[in-house]
């Protein structure tokens, strides 16, 4: 009985979990990395290399995941390649959205150890261990 229960328990749990099956899109590489957009232009990534020029590195060197929400509330949620996922609320400058590259609902962006999915309920990113956060207008999650 317990063992039915568990099962129940695993099968019935929300997750958020990254399905893969989403046909994954490439963008241009440039001089700072890559910039890609939702389709309702309220949500940009910007990923950014290990060294992605001499004039500009991540902090600790490592390669870098940085997505803005611009409303209701302007947010920017910053994943690097381990360690927590950080959620950033008072910033100071707000240069979101510029719709480059629109990653369109039932896609994927993906580049080791990242890969973020667009749906139309919004934008969830991960990295292989499996922390990540999920953006939309609506709600925000970091997990």
């Amino acid at each position: 009985m317990r063992a039915g229960l568990v099962l129940l328990s695993v099968m019935v749990a929300p997750s958020l979990a990254l399905a893969g099956d989403f046909p994954v899109v490439e963008f241009p590489m440039t001089s700072t990395g890559i910039t890609f957009s939702t389709p309702s232009v309220n949500i940009e990534c910007t990923y950014t290399p290990r060294s992605a020029s001499n004039t500009f590195q991540t902090p600790g060197g490592q390669a870098e995941l940085s997505c803005d929400r611009a409303e209701p509330v302007y947010l920017r949620f910053v994943m690097d390649e381990r360690g927590k996922v950080q959620l950033i609320k008072d910033l100071g400058e707000q240069p979101c959205c510029s719709g480059n590259n629109p990653l369109a609902y039932g896609s994927a962006w993906e580049m080791p150890p990242f890969r973020c999915e667009s749906t139309a309920s919004g934008l969830t990113c991960e990295r292989r261990d499996g922390h990540g956060f999920f953006i939309s207008r609506a709600s925000t999650k970091v997990y």
